[in-house]
Formats: structure tokens, C-alpha cells, sequence
């Protein structure tokens, strides 16, 4: 005959056998001391045997029979070990999502088209480092550079824009709309908002 053991979690009264209310005293103990360092430790616990009695209130529910060891296993599976960097990893901020940037010529800070402005912004590097670069690359390779440079002339666009010009920089880009018309003498200021 195996010993019965009644336990109250959460207000909740439930019938374990004795291997199965070891498992779970176990289970427990476990998780205080390896959160005896962490100032959530009480509310952590509590959330445990919150999820635990939940769980074990689903299962009595249908068995009014005392639960076995194996089922208060499972149970505890479902809910999962507790290490001391959960709390940590749960409540830490997601980390942040790289800015997402777009390649622009900058007419702004321009010496010929842009280029090499336009990639120091998107590089986050210093334009004259950029421009020190290109040259340099352009001598050591007979020209190609200058090539390349002809070439992204072309096809890299021009920011014009605010939003284009934060896009380079990798800021977030808001609807914000910038008027390119210049007023009239006399004609209303256009509406903002």
C-alpha cells in the first residue's frame, strides 16, 4: 500500500503519493536555491506552484485518484527546470534590431557626386577617410576605382530627402512629409500634420 500525502498549492488541496510529493518538494527546493539570489525569487516560486497546481487541478479533475509519480513528472517537465539566468533571459529587453540602411549619394557633403560621402554615412565612417580610401584604391589598382566610382554615379540614388538621409544613416524613417515646393509670395503656407 502506498502512502498518500495531501498538499495545499495555491489554495488548491491535491492527493500525491509520497513518491510523487517528493519529486515535486524536490523540484521546488531546487528552484528556491537556485534563485536564492534573485530578488524575484518569491514571486518566482509562486508563479511555479501556481502553473503546478494548475496543472495537477486539470488532471485530478478527470482522476480522483492520488497522483503518481509519473504524472507529477510530466507535470514538471511541461513547466520546466529553473537555472538562475532564467529571470534574467525572461525579463532582460530584447536586443535591438540592427538599423536597416540604404546606400544614397549625399549632394550635402559632395566633392564630385556623393559617393564616397554617401558611403561614409552608410559605413558610419568619416568622409575624408572614405575619399582617402578611394583614392588610394584607385592608384593601386591602374584606375578601376575611378571606374567603380563612374559607375556608382549612376546607380547609387541621390537622398534628397530627410527620410532618405536618415535611411542612409540607418534611422528609423517616419512618416514625415518634407515639402519640396517653395512657396509662393502670397500663397497660403502648406498644411503640416
Amino acid at each position: 500500500m502506498k502512502q498518500v500525502i495531501k498538499i495545499s498549492l495555491c489554495e488548491m488541496a491535491f492527493e500525491l503519493e509520497q513518491d510523487a510529493f517528493s519529486a515535486l518538494n524536490a523540484y521546488l527546493e531546487q528552484a528556491k536555491t537556485r534563485l536564492r539570489a534573485s530578488p524575484d525569487q518569491g514571486e518566482v516560486v509562486a508563479d511555479l506552484e501556481r502553473s503546478i497546481a494548475e496543472k495537477l487541478a486539470a488532471l485530478t479533475a478527470n482522476q480522483p485518484a492520488p497522483v503518481c509519480r509519473d504524472r507529477v513528472v510530466a507535470i514538471l517537465q511541461e513547466v520546466g527546470a529553473v537555472e538562475p539566468g532564467d529571470i534574467e533571459r525572461l525579463t532582460a529587453s530584447p536586443e535591438p534590431t540592427p538599423k536597416k540602411r540604404q546606400l544614397y549619394r549625399l549632394k550635402q557633403k559632395q566633392h564630385i557626386a556623393g559617393v564616397c560621402a554617401g558611403l561614409a554615412e552608410y559605413a558610419d565612417l568619416e568622409v575624408n577617410m572614405v575619399r582617402f580610401i578611394f583614392l588610394a584604391l584607385t592608384g593601386l589598382t591602374g584606375g578601376v576605382f575611378a571606374v567603380v566610382y563612374i559607375v556608382m554615379m549612376f546607380i547609387v540614388p541621390v537622398a534628397d530627402a530627410s527620410v532618405e538621409l536618415k535611411g542612409a544613416a540607418g534611422e528609423p524613417r517616419k512618416s514625415t512629409v518634407t515639402s519640396p515646393f517653395v512657396p509662393v509670395m502670397g500663397a497660403p503656407p502648406p498644411m503640416k500634420g
